[in-house]
């Protein structure tokens, strides 16, 4: 924010732009530790097939197997997003 801005602003104005930036860098650390545990759990999954096979089967089994790995991550996302919102909410009230 220019410096000009911020001098025009009343107090609840930059209150409310400072709760907004700390929610933008909450959600981004949210999403950027769900990232990470994806990539942590892709390379370690051991279940995925070889690109070749993969590619011979066929659109029937890629879309299957698309849409069955899709809500495994998701019901894995949301499994961690509620853990660290619950882990928040501990800190934030200590």
């Amino acid at each position: 924010m220019p410096e000009d801005e911020f001098w025009i602003l009343s107090p609840k104005q930059v209150k409310r732009f400072l709760n907004a930036c700390r929610n933008r860098r909450k959600r981004e650390r949210v999403y950027l530790k769900a990232v990470a545990w994806w990539t942590a759990n892709l390379s370690r999954a051991k279940n995925m097939p070889s690109m070749e096979s993969f590619i011979k089967d066929g659109a029937e089994s890629e879309q299957r197997y698309k849409t069955e790995k899709k809500d495994s991550l998701m019901q894995d996302y949301f499994a961690i997003k509620e853990q660290i919102a619950q882990r928040e909410n501990q800190l934030s009230s200590d």
